[in-house]
């Protein structure tokens, strides 16, 4: 059981789900900053969280 608190602790799993769910998610973001492509900003957003994360 253990194990399992352990491997979502990780950061690798954070990326994991950064990539399965941060697209869609700062898509919903933006539609409260409507003022760029959406998919331009919820990519650069996934990017920026993803080095946040690794550093």
């Amino acid at each position: 059981m253990f194990n399992i608190f352990e491997t979502i602790a990780k950061t690798d799993f954070a990326v994991f789900m950064l990539g399965l769910l941060g697209i869609p998610f700062y898509e919903v973001i933006f539609k409260y900053v409507k003022k760029c492509n959406p998919k331009i900003f919820s990519i650069a957003c996934v990017i920026l969280t993803y080095i946040v994360l690794t550093s």
